[in-house]
């Protein structure tokens, strides 16, 4: 889809807005906030079966759709091999495991992700309107947001915690905005409007050991809050780092 063909206003309300610390399942009571990867994603497959692919989870039966979520996060966190947290890499195969086995198919449409990787450059997460179109339809994405404590007066951006939201809808026309619905207990369970603001000076540090990058290109998001446990560390900046879009289709 071309950006000029945007509409102004997406906003998918039948997605679910679940939270990773859910007391009803036994799993996110007990992982607590290691489980943001497998909810975020969840919240888009139950979408999906909504809306465009009815067999992509499990008949209801008796349960409820609540209740048909926490068995799809269980399963999403066994094939994501989630630990302490979830890498792109086991995101990405959990994934497409997951729908292949319900007899569907996965298009990675957009992937890109600042995990302390050497030369990267954020080409794709530095504009919002390049996110957009792969939320349209059929197609979904979930982004990845890096809590950091942000140093004025050296301009650094030091990594705490990364975390994943799902981004639900956007406002194109105007100021560029996301939409999204976030996981972590410090956000309320209703939708967020967030705006974008481009880093014009800054560093990141704490990525990795060595890691040492220029934050000009990335964007700091506004609109959600960061848990406690990241603020007593000093957590006062949330900074875009990646997205993750893709499309389901019929084998």
């Amino acid at each position: 889809m071309r950006i000029a063909s945007l509409p102004p206003y997406v906003y998918k309300s039948s997605m679910p807005n679940l939270c990773q610390t859910d007391r009803r399942s036994k799993i996110l009571h007990e992982d607590k906030l290691t489980l943001c990867s497998p909810v975020s994603i969840s919240n888009i497959l139950i979408h999906l079966a909504k809306k465009h692919f009815p067999f992509i989870v499990p008949s209801l039966g008796k349960l409820s759709e609540t209740e048909a979520q926490f068995k799809l996060i269980d399963k999403l966190t066994e094939y994501m091999n989630v630990d302490d947290g979830t890498s792109s890499s086991d995101l990405i195969e959990g994934l497409k495991k997951y729908i292949r086995e319900r007899g569907y198919k996965t298009l990675i449409k957009l992937e890109e992700c600042y995990e302390g990787q050497k030369g990267f450059t954020p080409e794709l997460i530095s504009d919002p309107l390049k996110i957009m179109p792969h939320i349209v339809g059929a197609s979904n994405a979930i982004l990845s947001v890096a809590f950091c404590k942000f140093d004025l007066e050296l301009a650094k951006y030091e990594l705490i915690e990364l975390h994943h939201v799902t981004l639900s809808g956007f406002i194109s026309n105007g100021v560029p905005r996301f939409i999204i619905h976030d996981p972590s207990p410090a956000t309320e369970r209703e939708a967020k409007l967030c705006k974008l603001s481009k880093i014009s000076k800054g560093t990141f540090y704490n990525w990795d050991v060595e890691s040492k990058l220029n934050a000009c290109g990335f964007n700091e998001l506004e609109g959600i809050n960061i848990y406690r446990d990241d603020k007593r560390k000093g957590a006062n900046k949330i900074v875009l780092n990646g997205v993750l879009a893709f499309e389901v289709y019929i084998k």
